[in-house]
């Protein structure tokens, strides 16, 4: 018998949007239950760390992101096991879901990476393969032009993060991947 998981409350949006981005990595399967303070609730659904589901009341899909955004504060749990939608969304990938649903939050916190040269956005992904190469070998330009596809063009500093992320999840030792995430960010910083 397994036991249920605790709610968890959040104070603001960015703190519920860094734990669903952290399940994504994760690559969590199983529903993020949201409740609001005036009894609101919404539902994220993933398999294998990719958002299949949105759910906010009656809207669902891309419907439910702008609802999903005017969170600012409540509790909220995820409960692993089989994903079920409970309808088939075309929704477009994690990467571009998690984008629109962060998209004007700002980051907080002492971790958080917010000073990015913009000068330099333009150049992200040669920064990236620069450095990745000295953590991958030479299949960084593969690992770079997969991640471009998958993720595009990086306008902000929380695209950076994510995307950053995942690219740090192919190098497989956390203190190696963790380096190369700081290194690229020095990098960028003004």
């Amino acid at each position: 018998m397994t036991q249920d998981p605790a709610l968890v409350a959040y104070n603001s949006y960015h703190e519920l949007m860094q734990a669903l981005k952290s399940l994504c990595v994760q690559r969590s399967t199983g529903t993020m239950f949201i409740a609001t303070p005036d009894n609101h609730f919404g539902r994220i659904v993933l398999k294998g760390g990719e958002i299949i589901a949105l759910i906010f009341g009656t809207k669902s899909g891309e419907s439910a992101i702008p609802f999903i955004r005017a969170i600012k504060a409540g509790k909220f749990k995820f409960s692993q096991g089989p994903a079920q939608a409970g309808g088939s969304e075309n929704l477009p990938p994690s990467p571009v879901l998690l984008k629109r649903l962060s998209a004007g939050v700002l980051a907080s916190g002492p971790t958080a990476h917010t000073a990015i040269n913009r000068n330099m956005l333009g150049q992200v992904y040669r920064i990236v393969e620069g450095e990745l190469v000295e953590f991958v070998g030479p299949i960084a330009s593969l690992v770079c032009s997969e991640h471009k596809e998958k993720f595009g063009a990086i306008t902000q500093a929380g695209e950076l993060s994510i995307m950053l992320e995942s690219i740090a999840r192919e190098i497989g030792d956390a203190g190696r991947a963790r380096h190369f995430m700081e290194r690229v960010w020095e990098r960028l910083s003004p």
